[in-house]
């Protein structure tokens, strides 16, 4: 949905107000996330490929493996910390929830 946005230089726009990320590229470590639900396996190869950091919210029944091939139990991380290790597949059981984000590079 189009709104209007303040910029420097150029005053009022209309627009989503995310052209700024085209153009200037996404600020910190990380330009996108997403969230894996329960009951889930998600292998990170083609249109996947890049996702170089996990957050395991909950670690019941979550299966890790690292991109080169080391499987992890879930159960192994803290939980709620953003880990920078780039996953080759998760696994998610009927209670798990994960959280992955795609690192710049």
């Amino acid at each position: 949905m189009a709104k209007e946005y303040w910029t420097p230089g150029a005053g009022w726009r209309t627009g989503s107000g995310f052209e700024m990320f085209d153009r200037l590229g996404h600020p910190g470590k990380y330009t996108d996330c997403m969230k894996l639900a329960s009951s889930t396996t998600t292998t990170f190869t083609g249109s996947l490929y890049g996702y170089g950091a996990f957050l395991i919210e909950n670690a019941t029944n979550v299966e890790f493996t690292s991109s080169n091939g080391v499987g992890i139990p879930g159960a192994s991380f803290n939980t709620k910390e953003i880990v920078d290790i780039a996953p080759r597949r998760i696994k998610i059981g009927g209670t798990g929830v994960v959280y992955v984000f795609r690192t710049k590079g």
